[in-house]
């Protein structure tokens, strides 16, 4: 998008099933649980020349990470409705109806001080 221009970037968008595993018990048996959020979305923009202005190192597994040098703005949003999320035990079984009407969940990467 914008070809030859100082906000030039790749953008795109990709359908996911996000799958979560909640940390405090959700039912009153305490199994673990795996809830998958099938109507959710990863969002990217890679921008090709607006530099970056935080600082991002990370390394993983004591390997340091290639990161992209310029400006990005990744988001993975996961939405709720009726029959999502999907809770299950480790067998597969159903642990009861979680959805909820019109819930919405994000999480940001930026590696400027600007969204």
């Amino acid at each position: 998008m914008n070809r030859g221009n100082d906000d030039e970037l790749y953008a795109f968008d990709i359908p996911i099933a996000k799958i979560t595993r909640p940390v405090t018990p959700i039912t009153t048996s305490n199994v673990a649980a795996a809830c998958t959020f099938s109507n959710s979305m990863l969002k990217a923009e890679l921008y090709t020349k607006m530099p970056k202005t935080l600082n991002d190192t990370e390394s993983v597994g004591g390997i340091r990470t290639n990161r992209w040098p310029y400006k990005v703005r990744i988001e993975q949003i996961a939405a709720s409705d009726a029959g999502n999320p999907k809770c299950v035990d480790l067998s597969g079984n159903s642990l009861g109806d979680f959805s909820a009407q019109g819930g919405e969940c994000g999480c940001d990467y930026v590696n400027t001080g600007m969204r």
